[in-house]
């Protein structure tokens, strides 16, 4: 039988040789940036006043691209996006509302150490659509055109992308629509005071590969000499 003694010591033994085998890690190297949401002020005669820079919006979904590839996703924390998985290279930050890009950075060369995109992504209008009053007094006409007939929604949703109201869901005839929010939510009562998107949708029935997977496509950025077809989603901000 084993002396008690001798039995601790060979667990004491197998435990300093079980510490000493583990090597020290350091910080694991990131990719961060910043998004500022902007919203524009308008009158009761859609004249644009000012504007409204929020900088610290959580959930907004960040996309990180090399050679039209996503490589990494991530939401923002209080305005922030941060990456984890990346490979060496030049990489652009995009960012999307309601899977949709909207903005992008401009090129970064990534290596292994930590790396920031120095300017911010801005999201905010994008697209044929707007609303007025801007902060919302009592409702909101939201504006919007399309080029020809389309099967599409319009969307009341919070910067984080859950819904809070669908104002239509129907095929738009070509040309303009106007319609209005009573600052109302899909149960009925009133929507908090805060600050929304407004989305019009017109990705119904279309088939998402159809589309070109370049950042330069994707965000709709016509063809020198043409004229480019309305983007498949426009979005706004209304401020309540």
């Amino acid at each position: 039988m084993i002396p008690l003694r001798a039995w601790a010591c060979a667990l004491l033994c197998l435990s300093l040789i079980g510490c000493s085998s583990r090597t020290a890690t350091g910080p694991r190297a990131t990719v961060s940036g910043r998004v500022v949401v902007r919203a524009y002020v308008t009158d009761q005669t859609d004249s644009i006043l000012d504007s409204l820079d929020y900088a610290s919006v959580s959930g907004i979904k960040v996309r990180l691209m090399s050679d039209s590839v996503i490589t990494d996703s991530t939401t923002t924390v209080n305005g922030v996006f941060t990456f984890t998985h990346w490979s060496a290279g030049r990489h652009i930050a995009v960012g999307c509302v309601r899977g949709f890009p909207i903005d992008s950075s401009g090129p970064l060369v990534l290596g292994s150490a930590s790396a920031s995109f120095p300017e911010p992504l801005v999201l905010g209008t994008h697209g044929p659509i707007r609303v007025y009053p801007n902060p919302a007094i009592g409702g909101d006409h939201v504006l919007f055109t399309v080029d020809t007939v389309r099967a599409g929604q319009v969307l009341v949703t919070t910067l984080g992308g859950t819904p809070v109201r669908t104002l239509a869901s129907q095929d738009f005839v070509g040309g303009a629509h106007s319609i209005l929010w009573d600052g109302t939510t899909d149960a009925g009562g009133a929507a908090p005071p805060g600050t929304y998107w407004v989305v019009l949708d017109l990705r119904i029935g279309v088939v998402p590969a159809a589309r070109s997977a370049s950042p330069a496509s994707a965000l709709d950025v016509p063809v020198p000499g043409t004229t480019a077809a309305p983007p498949p989603l426009s979005c706004t901000v209304v401020v309540k």
